[in-house]
């Protein structure tokens, strides 16, 4: 159908070492913000502008996370054990791009109605527990990424992307020309 599109808060490269790369999951370590699952290239700008609104409110904010726990989907065959990351203000972040999103006719379904902000270490057998060292971190956080579409996006908190309306016209009809093959002669 689409991209499996998202808001994801990356680790700082101190922070990300501790975490082993995962086969179910090939993207950086980070703490999933905001899962907007399959969305069409069409949404992207409407996700970009909605990002930009959120984010402007919010100025950096430190969050930190530390130990092991778990969740056991019950329809899988694995567990997956996790760092729980703890910050008030991701969960405000999180509900402001919700908010946004939703202004703006990003349409999604949320899966995981209670936000459980956490970066994961490994998928295991069920019953399995993690036997590597127990991460223990804090950061300022400074930026959200907008992963799934061709090109991943970086916003800044508390600043506004400047893209004109000039920019932000050109960005659709190149978008339209190669997904339709088109090719312009300027």
């Amino acid at each position: 159908m689409g991209n499996h599109v998202g808001l994801f808060l990356p680790l700082p490269d101190g922070e990300a070492k501790c975490y082993p790369e995962l086969e179910k999951d090939t993207s950086d370590p980070h703490v999933t913000v905001l899962y907007l699952g399959d969305q069409s290239s069409d949404a992207e700008d409407l996700i970009i502008a909605a990002t930009e609104e959120a984010l402007e409110k919010f100025k950096p904010f430190t969050v930190s996370g530390s130990g092991v726990d778990y969740f056991h989907p019950e329809d899988e065959d694995y567990d997956v054990a996790f760092t729980p990351v703890k910050s008030a203000r991701l969960h405000k972040l999180r509900q402001a791009l919700a908010d946004a999103c939703r202004k703006h006719g990003v349409k999604w379904t949320d899966s995981y109605p209670t936000y459980q902000p956490h970066v994961t270490l490994q998928y295991t057998d069920k019953g399995e527990e993690w036997d590597g060292d127990t991460p223990s971190w804090s950061f300022e956080a400074d930026r959200i990424c907008l992963w799934g579409f061709d090109k991943d996006h970086d916003f800044r908190l508390g600043q506004r992307e400047s893209r004109s309306p000039k920019s932000r016209i050109q960005t659709v009809c190149e978008r339209i020309v190669s997904s339709r093959s088109i090719h312009l002669i300027q």
